[in-house]
């Protein structure tokens, strides 16, 4: 018989803190700060052999995805996602989406940035947007060139591959 002991490896900012994945093995928390009325943004960073939250902003909106690397960080709040340099300390507006909320952010530096809303998959360029497909509540994973959206009804998995071609297509179109 094996006993195993659950201990919280990584103290949490909040009770509420959700888990979102960016490029390269980075991890972001998102806590509503109830006092505050806002909500932040963290990145777990590596102290020796833990994982710590360190706060890189707050925002008055409901932050509903966060991805990332080492440069860069995109945030999604309602229709809207704003891009957070690490070398500058502006925050810039990138991409309104017409019509819906944004609900997840998938991205890799070969591939780009995509995004969920309650219906669609799409990619945002800096100056190329793209609606790849449309399907209910799809959830994204990205990892090198390729985007994989699982579909929650039929539990199916669509990868998308070579997806630094809509990179170079976005380049060109400047």
């Amino acid at each position: 018989l094996v006993r195993l002991t659950m201990r919280p490896g990584t103290p949490l900012p909040a009770r509420n803190a959700k888990l979102h994945v960016g490029a390269h093995g980075k991890r972001y928390l998102v806590a509503r700060d109830s006092k505050a009325r806002s909500y932040s943004v963290y990145e777990l960073v590596r102290k020796g052999d833990k994982l710590a939250p360190h706060k890189i902003a707050s925002f008055p909106n409901k932050v509903t995805a966060v991805t990332g690397d080492r440069d860069q960080i995109f945030v999604a709040m309602g229709r809207l996602v704003v891009r957070l340099k690490r070398d500058k300390s502006r925050i810039e507006g990138i991409y309104a989406h017409p019509v819906d909320d944004i609900l997840q952010l998938a991205y890799t530096p070969e591939a780009g940035l995509f995004y969920a809303t309650e219906d669609t998959v799409g990619f945002i360029g800096d100056t190329l947007r793209l609606e790849l497909m449309t399907s209910p509540n799809a959830r994204l994973r990205a990892k090198g060139k390729d985007l994989f959206v699982l579909l929650p009804k039929s539990w199916g998995v669509l990868r998308f591959k070579n997806l630094n071609r809509l990179k170079r297509l976005d380049k060109a179109a400047k």
